[in-house]
């Protein structure tokens, strides 16, 4: 049987992510939130997405939704790929459903699991994992999706104990090697963006207050 999975996040991570596992066999429904839908929109008003990378040129016609309701029905893999500003809408928007069956994969996390360990609980979810950070370095503009490059692994954590039936079904979706950590805290801490971010920042801080 063909796996499916829903991505909930139409930004370039997301689509990047989505045209990746569709082009190993994966059926894949992307959600787009209706207040951000700018990439989307272009995706639709070109009638595809297309993809740049440093060997090649492609094109993909990924299956997007607005309703998340339709994201939740397609699928028992709910992957995240929002950034951590836009994680909470989405669960707000999922706190109307039972989610016994499902699991949510959080990528990057940034503790998503952690804070918002309340409403999960609420929600019933099966399981949920997140990851030390995006397989791919993209960008979007105009409906073009621009992918410099993708990672052959990534650390993954659950929280809490996860089987080991799920756990070879989520190593099954994803086409690169996941490295399996203890937990989540683990996981956050092999983000590098915390560490490179803030020191790109201060490095600019004399250009940035000229602005």
């Amino acid at each position: 049987m063909q796996q499916r999975v829903s991505i909930l996040g139409a930004g370039p991570a997301g689509l990047a992510l989505a045209a990746d596992l569709s082009h190993n066999g994966t059926n894949v429904l992307i959600y787009s939130h209706p207040l951000h839908s700018s990439h989307s929109s272009s995706i639709l008003c070109n009638g595809k997405l297309e993809l740049y990378s440093h060997t090649s040129i492609d094109s993909a016609n990924p299956k997007l939704t607005y309703d998340i309701h339709d994201a939740v029905s397609f699928s028992k893999f709910l992957i995240l790929t929002v950034p951590s500003t836009g994680q909470e809408t989405i669960v707000n928007e999922l706190r109307t459903f039972e989610l016994e069956a499902h699991t949510i994969i959080a990528i990057p996390g940034n503790l998503f699991s952690l804070v918002f360990r309340e409403a999960i609980g609420d929600m019933k979810v099966k399981c949920v994992l997140e990851t030390n950070l995006s397989p791919y370095s993209c960008r979007m503009s105009g409906g073009k999706l621009s992918v410099s490059g993708r990672k052959s692994r990534f650390s993954i954590a659950a929280l809490g104990r996860i089987d080991g039936g799920l756990r070879e079904e989520i190593r099954g979706i994803f086409p690169m090697e996941l490295c399996w950590c203890e937990n989540v805290v683990e996981v956050c801490l092999g983000n590098i963006n915390g560490v490179f971010h803030p020191v790109m920042m201060l490095m600019n801080a004399g250009r940035i207050l000229q602005i």
